[in-house]
């Protein structure tokens, strides 16, 4: 713990003795993969949650990070896990990365902010074109799947900006709306 809260890049730490004198370590290191506000700074986060720095929006942006929006946190410091104020969250957002990590749209790398904040009001911006919304968690893997089809598909027209709506499974609706500027493209 004293290490990764010194160095919240490294992940574990493993020390392995030897004999006679011999010390050895293992470290395996972390990456930022999203960023968040807490509490009115910005923070560097793993795919684990973990906080590993303080950042600025532009910084994390142009790193290409993920902007999470969260519920209320309980618990925040570097090298730690953050820890929310319902224990109900918890599970909520990590079966929710989880699956989203796993997606098509997530390895396109074109997910530009994910909205949490609300689990029956899930929201993503995908491109700086496109909010899809989810509604809820309930199949969650495959309203992503949808939503991947359907930017993807020859009938939808790419580059225009859309509001697709993605919450009941077997239905995508499409809505082309040229004023729509997504937050993360502002």
């Amino acid at each position: 713990r004293s290490i990764t809260f010194r160095c919240p890049y490294i992940k574990s730490v493993d020390v392995e003795l030897g004999i006679p004198n011999k010390v050895s370590f293992s470290i395996t290191e972390d990456t930022a993969v999203y960023y968040a506000c807490i509490w009115g700074d910005w923070m560097k986060l793993s795919s684990g949650l973990r906080v590993l720095e303080v950042t600025t929006e532009q910084e994390a942006k142009e790193a290409g990070l993920t902007k999470l929006s969260l519920p209320k946190i309980m618990y925040s410091v570097a090298g730690g896990v953050i820890e929310f104020d319902n224990p109900r969250d918890e599970r909520f957002i990590r079966d929710a990365l989880s699956v989203v990590e796993n997606s098509q749209l997530s390895m396109s790398g074109k997910i530009d902010s994910i909205d949490l904040s609300n689990e029956y009001d899930i929201t993503m911006e995908y491109d700086g074109k496109y909010l899809l919304e989810y509604g809820d968690e309930a199949d969650l893997e495959l309203k992503l799947l949808m939503g991947y089809k359907t930017i993807t598909s020859d009938k939808f027209e790419t580059g225009v900006p859309a509001r697709i709506n993605l919450g009941t499974v077997g239905e995508a609706s499409v809505k082309y709306d040229h004023s729509l500027i997504t937050n993360s493209s502002k």
